[in-house]
């Protein structure tokens, strides 16, 4: 009795200790270390209607699409069972809308050989272009503080001062071999280079942007998304990761051969759109060296642009705008 007293004594000593220790850190994130894979099933929920959809921005219950016809469409997903066109922008150019960013009231598009469109959002119901910045050929656009990061396909990167929205004026320019993608915050700008590789850009003085790391081992990427000190673009050898912990001398971490075309990255999630092989897929990149594919579904169109909220993912489609639950 004795010995199986000290024995169950000792178990509830080991089981207390392993609780302790499963509840040490909880920081809502799933890790190679605690072996848990998280649950994941994108199951299709709602769609759109739309003629050429190309990225999307969700704030809240509203998402912006650029789409190639209409510049800008703005759709209410109160519902994301049955989302509903609330205004768009119609087309005055030749261009289409290719990629956008959303700060306070105004969406800012990237329309190609038509510049950047600064559109007023703040009626959803009949959003209006007020202001446009003539680019040579704009692919995409990040937006911090006063001033939107142009990435020019023509002259590089642009830095723009959009303070004034009906008046934005050209600040500073960095030449590099055609960035198609960029994100940017305070000090730096991250461009997918296109023929040249990942560029990051010296922005601290938006006048005087300067190159400061380049990594030329990655093929052809046009987008890029970028969480805590890694980015994250589409590429050859397909999904890329790039440690950017050290601006000069940025490096591959790990990869993935996926047909990669736009990439949304978080709460270790990284969820990439494939493109004309019509794919979304969620990879589990906790451990960047080795990201793991959880879920993929097959779209009916072309699929683009990608965004995502706590329990939903939006995707540009071409054809359609497409809402997925997870």
């Amino acid at each position: 009795m004795l010995f199986r007293t000290k024995f169950m004594s000792a178990a509830l000593v080991i089981l207390l200790a392993l609780l302790w220790c499963g509840c040490g850190d909880d920081n809502g994130t799933d890790s190679p270390d605690n072996g848990v894979t998280p649950d994941i099933n994108l199951t299709l929920v709602g769609t759109l209607e739309l003629a050429s959809a190309k990225d999307v921005v969700v704030v809240g219950n509203l998402a912006y699409i650029a789409d190639g016809q209409l510049v800008l469409a703005v759709v209410d997903i109160t519902d994301r069972t049955n989302p509903q066109m609330l205004g768009y922008v119609g087309r005055t150019g030749s261009e289409n809308g290719e990629a956008l960013a959303v700060a306070g009231n105004y969406a800012y598009v990237a329309v190609e050989s038509d510049g950047l469109f600064i559109v007023d959002i703040s009626q959803s119901s009949s959003p209006t272009t007020v202001g446009q910045f003539a680019g040579a050929y704009v692919k995409d656009v990040a937006i911090v503080g006063s001033y939107a990061y142009v990435a020019d396909q023509d002259y590089g990167l642009r830095i723009v001062n959009v303070s004034t929205a009906t008046a934005p004026v050209l600040v500073g320019s960095c030449p590099s071999d055609g960035p198609f993608g960029v994100v940017a915050d305070e000090d730096y700008a991250y461009c997918a280079d296109n023929d040249s590789g990942f560029c990051i850009i010296s922005v601290s003085d938006p006048a005087t942007p300067e190159e400061v790391g380049r990594n030329l081992e990655v093929g052809t990427p046009r987008q890029v998304a970028v969480w805590g000190t890694y980015a994250f673009v589409d590429g050859d050898p397909g999904l890329t990761i790039i440690n950017i912990a050290n601006p000069a001398a940025p490096v591959i971490s790990g990869s993935y051969a996926i047909e990669a075309s736009h990439v949304a990255v978080d709460d270790d999630l990284a969820y990439v759109t494939t493109g004309y092989t019509r794919r979304l897929a969620v990879f589990d990149v906790s451990n960047v060296s080795q990201p793991a594919l959880l879920d993929s579904i097959t779209a009916t169109s072309s699929t683009y642009g990608v965004d995502v909220d706590d329990d939903y993912v939006y995707v540009a489609a071409n054809t359609q705008f497409l809402i997925y639950s997870k």
